[in-house]
């Protein structure tokens, strides 16, 4: 939730609410944050924490407009108002700053609102958009990559922009001018039943299908921002850095695993896509080419209007304007094999909307979120085929155009007294060369003409003879014919 007034009632709120001394400790020893990072980025879910800093912009804003600008308040049963329940449950909460700095949103880590669209944490981190900005699984993984020197937003978990959301992504890292990023998730041990000293690996899946996950959901994500113009690579944390059989970037230094120093290096040496895949254990690649096929590798078939939109192949082609819309020829693609294919009518939202989910049915089959997604996907695609035809077909009639002009504007160049002339309906210009060589037109006004139109002249075709008086060479005359247009 968010409206012109949220920054300002949340900025008045996070300068009278405090971090307790267990938990400003808390993170400074299991979660290696230096002091500053801590007072900037946390507060303490308590009401004995927050309800002073509550009560302080009720009584600034009154509590309607607390209630309808931000997620601070819930509604009493008696008509009073208490804090929301997501800022009590006695943990710590996330600050979300703005671009600007200012904060605008608070929730606990790696925790949204029922209802509402995840934020984009860690915005205010970037400074410089010709630098790289890291993609971090949770906020307090960004904040360490803040701490170490790195620009860092975070996704509030691998699923929070996977499907219906990711434009809101999309639009956030637009807005900070962000060109290159990188994305680091999580590093865990899926496969082994024991960790290295003999205890039960907590992370092992016992459902293949629920195996790497952090890598998959990274994969898709760098590709549709690929898509979208961004250039992305991939970080894959070091197995050697796992503890309890996941490495991620907050933990490698509070376990001692590694150095900021040993850190940062890492993150600054990005795989592209091909080897992150190569890099993954051999049961994750395996996984990554079954879901994503041919598009993993980086393999765009020939076609027109052809979209390499992740991870269906969608091709648009033979537009046809028809009574009710523009209908074209939609054909999509999974791994390479046909999918659905029909014409659709692609300026219709409901036509539209209707082949979109027949694709994701056949791709998603049982997985509701992949259906989701995948119908998603092919909504945003036919819509910017819808414009980048328009665009083709607005472009091939002003060639056309052009093309006609510069026929006509031929036709009606002609020689006289050694002179080049261009004749339109408004006058005459003289086609003169400058000292750089180069053909300007410069009206003349010395010039009589007398325009008469023939009938038919020896091959049958209509043309115009024109007589040309050189009033400076006085009564000198010569007639010039021609072709009709």
């Amino acid at each position: 939730m968010s409206t012109p007034r949220t920054p300002e009632i949340c900025e008045l709120f996070v300068e009278h609410a405090q971090l307790s001394e267990q938990h400003h400790l808390q993170l400074k020893t299991e979660r290696a944050l230096c002091d500053e990072v801590i007072a900037r980025n946390f507060l303490t879910a308590t009401p004995a924490a927050l309800m002073p800093a509550l009560n302080k912009v009720v009584r600034t804003f009154g509590v309607e407009d607390v209630a309808r600008d931000t997620l601070l308040v819930e509604p009493k049963p008696d008509g009073g108002y208490r804090l929301h329940s997501k800022l009590s449950g006695g943990g710590v909460v996330v600050i979300y700053r703005n671009a600007a700095g200012v904060p605008f949103h608070l929730a606990p880590i790696k925790d949204g609102y029922e209802n509402l669209p995840p934020e984009v944490f860690g915005l205010d981190s970037v400074k410089d958009s010709a630098r790289r900005v890291y993609v971090a699984e949770s906020e307090i993984k960004a904040i360490m990559c803040h701490q170490i020197g790195l620009q860092a937003i975070s996704v509030q978990g691998v699923d929070a922009f996977s499907g219906e959301h990711y434009p809101r992504l999309l639009e956030a890292l637009r807005s900070v001018g962000a060109r290159e990023l990188v994305i680091v998730y999580d590093n865990a041990d899926y496969l082994s039943l024991k960790l290295p000293d003999g205890r039960a690996n907590p992370k092992c899946k016992s459902d293949p299908k629920k195996t790497f996950k952090p890598e998959l959901r990274a994969y898709e994500l760098a590709l549709r921002l690929q898509h979208d113009g961004m250039q992305v690579g991939h970080v894959r944390l070091k197995d050697e850095w796992r503890v309890d059989g996941e490495a991620d970037i907050d933990g490698v230094i509070a376990s001692g695993k590694a150095t900021e120093d040993e850190l940062r290096a890492h993150l600054e040496a990005p795989l592209d896509h091909e080897a992150f895949l190569n890099a993954l254990p051999p049961e994750g690649k395996k996984r990554a080419l079954r879901r994503f096929g041919n598009n993993a590798m980086g393999r765009t078939p020939d076609g027109v209007y052809h979209y390499r939109s992740y991870p269906i192949d969608i091709f648009v082609d033979k537009v046809h304007d028809k009574k009710n819309g523009r209908q074209a020829n939609v054909r999509c693609e999974w791994n390479r094999r046909p999918v659905h294919e029909a014409r659709v009518y692609v300026d219709r939202d409901d036509v539209r909307l209707t082949f979109a989910n027949k694709v994701g049915k056949k791709v998603g089959q049982q997985d509701k979120e992949q259906t989701r997604a995948a119908a998603v996907q092919v909504q945003a695609v036919l819509v910017e085929a819808v414009a980048a035809l328009k665009e083709k077909r607005d472009e091939e009639k002003k060639e056309q155009l052009e093309r006609r002009l510069a026929r006509r504007e031929a036709a009606n160049t002609v020689s006289a007294f050694g002179s080049s002339f261009i004749i339109r309906d408004s006058g005459i210009s003289k086609l003169v060369k400058t000292e750089s060589d180069e053909e300007i037109e410069v009206e003349i006004s010395n010039f009589l003409l007398d325009i008469k139109r023939q009938e038919t002249i020896d091959d049958g075709k209509e043309s115009t003879r024109i007589y040309v008086a050189d009033l400076i060479r006085g009564d000198q005359r010569t007639e010039i014919e021609i072709p009709a247009k």
